[in-house]
C-alpha cells in the first residue's frame, strides 16, 4: 500500500491502522516498530529524506509509531504551508525560464546559432568624462585613451 502525493497522510495512516487492527483481530499480532516501518515504506520517494532522518535519530535504533506520526504528520504541514506561499514564485520561475539568453531557438532554420544582438542598457546613460549619451566612463573611448597614453609616459 503506497501513500499517494496529494492525498491526506492522516487517511492513509488511518488505512494503515485499520490494516492492523483487522490482522490483530484475525490474531496476528504485528510490533509497533514494524508498522512504523511499514508506514515509512510506504511513503514515495520524494519523502526520502524524512524517512532517512527518523530512522537515524531515534535513540537504541528503535523506531515506534508514535514517532513515525508525528514526524510524518509535521512534515505533511509543513510541505502544504511551503506549497502554498510557493505556488506564486513557481509560476515567477517558470517565466523567467522561459525567456531566452539571447539564442534564437529555430532547430533547423538557417539562422541557427546566430545570437542576438546585445541590447544596450546604457542607451540613455550619458558619459561623466565626455558627455555623450551611451556608455559609462569605464568603457568611454576617449577615457581609455587618454588612460593609455598616460601610462606610455
Amino acid at each position: 500500500m503506497k501513500y499517494k502525493e496529494g492525498k491526506s497522510l492522516a487517511d492513509h495512516l488511518n488505512e494503515i491502522q485499520g490494516i492492523v487492527d483487522q490482522l490483530s483481530g484475525m490474531g496476528i499480532k504485528m510490533e509497533d516498530e514494524v508498522v512504523a516501518l511499514l508506514v515509512l515504506a510506504s511513503l514515495p520517494e520524494s519523502w526520502e529524506t524524512l524517512k532517512i532522518s527518523l530512522t537515524n535519530s531515534v535513540k537504541d535504533g528503535v523506531i515506534n509509531m508514535e514517532i513515525v506520526k508525528s514526524g510524518v504528520l509535521n512534515e505533511e504541514m509543513r510541505k502544504r504551508s511551503q506549497g502554498a506561499s510557493s505556488s506564486s514564485s513557481q509560476s515567477d520561475l517558470l517565466t523567467v525560464d522561459s525567456r531566452s539568453r539571447g539564442r534564437i531557438e529555430a532547430r533547423g532554420s538557417k539562422q541557427r546559432g546566430k545570437s542576438r544582438g546585445k541590447s544596450n542598457k546604457f542607451a540613455n546613460i550619458h558619459c561623466h568624462h565626455c558627455k555623450e549619451k551611451g556608455h559609462i566612463r569605464r568603457f568611454c573611448p576617449k577615457f581609455r585613451n587618454e588612460r593609455k597614453k598616460g601610462k606610455r609616459d
